[in-house]
């Protein structure tokens, strides 16, 4: 009967937790996985030494519900408009975007304060921080897009959505472009051009997002302990991998929302970004 009921509890939690939680069986040495989690405890870090095994290193398994996870499923109307107007122009579908991670021998998975997944390091084409003297990843993604581009109606377009669930979106709407998903957090001596970074600058996607050098980006979060929100003018100096994130704030500029800066910090709530 113990076993009964074991098996029970098993199966309530894998349906509670949806897709935070993978199938997988537990081994004296770790756990058996064909995915990477979506969500574990908070700073939880997990190394795979095969393509279908993973140890936890430090954290664990998450024992409620992910809150942050629900944040982010929610649109505002802004948002919803930009959605509705890309798919009925056909751009939401042609965009550019990630499928899930596949695990493989070797990769570390790092998940943030907000136990969803923030970086992974040793996947395979692996992207680095680096100083790019144009914006050519950010053309490419335009040009690669502008027959889909040249044919919509509308003026509001898909540009690329990544991150697990594809919770990141970049849209151009006329000259702006608009992203919506996470915030997390860098603490870089360097970033492009061999500028010092400092609080207010923040990095873009690399692969979607490289917009000029010292752009301004106004980005719009939530407040340390509240759920009204607050926009501050920062200021692109870098670019990165950005596995999770549609902006990644260097350490102090998250003192403007009430925040202390610490590793793997994540922002709750979704987060807003607008640059030209």
């Amino acid at each position: 009967m113990k076993s009964k009921n074991l098996v029970i509890i098993c199966l309530s939690l894998l349906l509670a937790f949806g897709n935070c939680i993978p199938t997988m069986a537990k081994e004296s040495n770790g756990y058996n996985s064909n995915k990477v989690p979506e969500c574990m405890q908070p700073g939880t870090i997990i190394l795979f030494d095969s393509n279908t095994h993973f140890m936890i290193l430090e954290g664990g398994f998450p024992s409620t519900e992910n809150k942050q996870k629900i944040l982010l499923e929610e649109k505002s109307s802004d948002e919803r408009e930009l959605e509705d107007e890309a798919k009925r122009n056909g751009t939401y579908y042609s965009a550019p975007h990630e499928n899930n991670i596949v695990p493989a021998k070797g990769m570390k998975v790092i998940y943030g304060t907000d136990g969803l997944l923030n970086s992974v390091e040793g996947k395979e084409n692996d992207t680095e921080r680096i100083t790019p003297t144009a914006n050519t990843a950010f053309n490419s993604i335009s040009v690669s897009n502008s027959n889909n581009i040249m044919k919509a109606a509308a003026n509001k377009k898909l540009i690329a959505q990544w991150g697990p669930n594809n919770y990141n979106k970049l849209y151009k709407s006329g000259k702006e472009y608009i992203g919506y998903g996470r915030a997390t957090t860098f603490n870089d001596t360097k970033g492009q051009r061999d500028h010092t970074l400092k609080k207010g600058d923040v990095a873009t996607s690399l692969t979607y997002d490289n917009c000029q050098y010292g752009t301004k980006v106004q980005v719009n979060a939530r407040k340390k302990g509240s759920t009204k929100k607050a926009t501050h003018v920062m200021y692109k100096r870098d670019a990165g991998g950005m596995d999770n994130a549609i902006v990644d704030i260097w350490k102090k500029g998250v003192e403007y929302w009430g925040y202390k800066y610490s590793k793997n910090l994540s922002l709750p709530g979704k987060t807003k970004i607008v640059h030209n």
